[in-house]
């Protein structure tokens, strides 16, 4: 069965347009590392889905490799964009490796683990896989998620199912949630073993941007108004433009930057609303109202250039949202629609310095409105380092792995 089915995934990841020489990692196969990366160290394996989990991590990598010098870390994720973001890192490429996590099946997963031989497992958010899980607690690695959460529709499921969340979670060595909330959440599941909760997200810094394309881009702009659409979903780009339209009645040369969350829609997005795609080489002329920045790893550029920023993923149900903090850490007066169910307690906190639009009509009454720029939140650097020196413990206590 193995054999068909890696046949079956591999023409899916090449179709995809993976890289074909890192294939053999989603089979728990290595690609080259360096000897010294795992010779004589602890080697902690973390895992993200993609791409802000990744970035997130950046304060806890730091932590962990200043509190313990004999420590490598072993950094997995699912999509080829957190393996990019991943490479940006200071140590990578020394204490710190990327690889492919590999399919949940027992072979694989045997492979994976043979070769490594964590020292312990992290797991960030809600990415958890029981057969690798399962596979941890035989071989006695110790395994914790961080920045743990569980959603409306999460919980909802669980609660439908207590037996499956039973046999997965006891094998945990303990979890720290993302927020009292979602803690509350996993006791009512049964789970006891917490470390303080806390979001790494509020650690991260701002995100990165290229200065050279910035000045490029401002000298095309102008002192034009710019609203960024930051990850928006299907359905949501609609409603902007309508807003975008509106607004132009006070201010006519304002210009959107459109970012899809999944950048393959950008082209069949920009024929539909007649815009530029960046994608295709196109830039923003003075007469366009519409730009779709489909494009990877940019949002921190389109942000920089922006004086009001759309968190995308929350004008339509059931959405969940995306993270406020980032276009906030960037001075840009920021706006959510009303479904930021995935960040329900971080807009809390933020309440200040959000605005909440239910339509275009009242996004284009905020976009037209001269509300004073936002102070951006402070990070939040200790949390990081408690979390690294809780892991650094855990790992420390706990017998060498089987």
């Amino acid at each position: 069965m193995a054999p068909v089915l890696r046949l079956y995934l591999t023409r899916i990841l090449r179709k995809k347009g993976d890289d074909a020489s890192r294939i053999p990692e989603r089979y728990g196969i290595p690609s080259d590392v360096p000897r010294e990366f795992y010779a004589n160290r602890h080697i902690l394996w973390i895992h993200a889905a993609s791409v802000g989990e990744t970035r997130a991590s950046f304060p806890l990598i730091d932590a962990l490799l200043s509190q313990k010098s004999d420590l490598s870390i072993l950094f997995t994720t699912t999509t080829a964009t957190g393996a990019r973001i991943c490479a940006q890192h200071p140590a990578f490429g020394a204490r710190l490796q990327h690889q492919f996590i590999p399919y949940d099946t027992p072979l694989w997963v045997t492979k994976f683990l043979n070769f490594w031989s964590p020292s312990g497992a992290v797991f960030i958010e809600s990415e958890l896989w029981p057969g690798i899980i399962a596979a941890c607690q035989r071989r006695a690695i110790p395994t914790m998620v961080i920045n743990a959460r569980l959603s409306d529709r999460s919980f909802q499921r669980w609660h439908r199912i207590p037996s499956l969340f039973q046999a997965l979670f006891p094998s945990l060595t303990w979890v720290s949630p993302r927020s009292s909330e979602d803690r509350k959440r996993f006791e009512q599941l049964g789970f006891s073993r917490f470390m303080k909760e806390g979001d790494i997200k509020e650690d991260s810094p701002a995100l990165s941007f290229c200065p050279i394309e910035e000045q490029r881009l401002r000298h095309i702009i102008g002192s034009r108004r710019v609203l960024v659409a930051a990850s928006t979903h299907e359905g949501e780009e609609e409603i902007i433009a309508q807003a975008v339209q509106q607004a132009t009645v006070h201010h006519p040369d304002i210009l959107a930057i459109i970012v899809p969350r999944h950048p393959e829609r950008g082209p069949l997005l920009a024929q539909k609303l007649g815009a530029p795609c960046r994608s295709s080489g196109q830039d923003p002329s003075p007469y366009c109202s519409l730009w779709i920045a489909d494009t990877l790893d940019e949002l921190g550029l389109f942000f920089q250039l922006a004086t009001h920023a759309f968190v995308g993923h929350s004008l339509c149900a059931p959405g969940g949202g995306h993270n406020p903090l980032e276009p906030l850490r960037q001075h840009c007066r920021t706006a959510t629609g009303p479904y930021m169910g995935n960040w329900r307690e971080t807009c809390q906190k933020l309440t200040s310095f959000l605005s909440i639009v239910h339509d275009s009509t009242a996004l284009a009454q905020w976009l037209a409105s001269e509300s004073p720029l936002p102070f951006p939140p402070q990070h939040n650097k200790n949390f990081s380092r408690e979390l690294a020196a809780r892991i650094i413990d855990t790992i420390s206590t706990h017998p060498a792995p089987l």
